[in-house]
């Protein structure tokens, strides 16, 4: 059987149930996700914009804008309709349809990014209408745990290793349940995750939680919007602010994020009082697989540091000062 994964969470998947083997295929977000994979693994997308940036909002608004009206030509027969909505719905990445036309893929792992405009029906009927054959179309995009252990079951039944995914869940839960324990009785603590740029845009719901099993309070659920300023920084007041880059480890977002700290940052120094933490964007934005129980950990040492470590620090987090 040949497995194409498009996101980071569907590799993690495949590698915690010993099918790496299967992969023929992966995002350019593959990161570390690639163990036990095949000599010759290929790379079939690309950032949708052709480079990975930290987008100034008009930039953001502009590519949001000029996506929804791809696919809408697409969905009205104004544009080639497979090609486009596999190049630009399959995935939230750009996807190259000629290479999956190629692999002709059994089973394709995936997070639609349809912009509201497809059904995820006719992002199969693309894909299946591209490469000319029938496929397994699994879309990863969890809201909360639950969903998580479903994705894991639904994945080990197409490729036969149901009993591969109770050991899976089973140890995630241990780990899991390992974080509750020591969190629990801690005092809590108002945090806010944050991915960088212009604008501010709060982490995915399932982050709110994890952040209430690992004893912290998660201030954005106070917001009714996922784009924030620092204006409204300031009204949430959060006591631990984390950011991150997406699809960035640590070292780049860090460094990324001092250089260029003192012009995005507001002059008020009211606004420095959080502290102040920096995670891997791949850990804080691109999980939802069973690798965000490394966010439960991470968080877990950030906001309980006197506690059990899990080996994170320096590796997926480190703390920022601001002076």
């Amino acid at each position: 059987m040949k497995v194409v994964a498009l996101v980071p969470a569907a590799c993690e998947l495949m590698q915690a149930l010993g099918l790496s083997h299967l992969l023929i295929a992966h995002s350019h977000v593959h990161h570390h996700c690639t163990q036990g994979c095949k000599d010759v693994i290929l790379v079939c997308t690309e950032p949708r914009c052709g480079k990975e940036i930290v987008m100034a909002r008009k930039d953001l608004h502009e590519a949001s804008i000029a996506f929804k009206a791809l696919l809408w030509e697409a969905k009205y027969g104004l544009a080639s309709r497979s090609h486009s909505l596999v190049e630009w719905a399959l995935a939230p990445y750009r996807v190259f349809p000629h290479m999956l036309r190629k692999l002709k893929p059994d089973v394709i792992l995936t997070q639609i990014c349809a912009h509201q405009v497809l059904e995820k029906e006719e992002v199969v009927a693309a894909i299946q209408g591209l490469v000319d054959q029938n496929l397994y179309l699994i879309d990863i995009n969890p809201n909360n745990l639950e969903d998580v252990w479903k994705d894991i079951f639904l994945v080990a039944k197409v490729l036969g290793k149901n009993s591969e995914a109770q050991q899976v869940t089973d140890n995630l839960k241990a780990r899991l349940a390992l974080v509750k324990k020591i969190s629990t009785g801690r005092p809590k603590k108002q945090v806010l995750c944050l991915e960088w740029g212009d604008p501010l845009c709060v982490a995915k719901s399932i982050v709110s939680e994890i952040m209430s099993l690992v004893g912290g309070i998660n201030v954005d659920a106070r917001s009714r919007s996922k784009m924030l300023n620092w204006d409204l920084v300031k009204v949430l007041a959060p006591e631990v602010l984390v950011v991150g880059i997406p699809h960035y480890g640590l070292e780049e977002s860090f460094q990324r994020i001092i250089d260029s700290a003192k012009n995005f940052l507001p002059k008020s120094s009211t606004l420095l009082n959080p502290q102040l933490f920096v995670v891997s964007g791949i850990t804080l934005f691109s999980k939802s697989g069973p690798g965000i129980i490394e966010l439960l950990e991470v968080l877990a040492e950030i906001l309980h540091p006197e506690s059990q470590p899990f080996g994170h620090l320096d590796v997926l987090w480190r703390r920022l000062e601001l002076v």
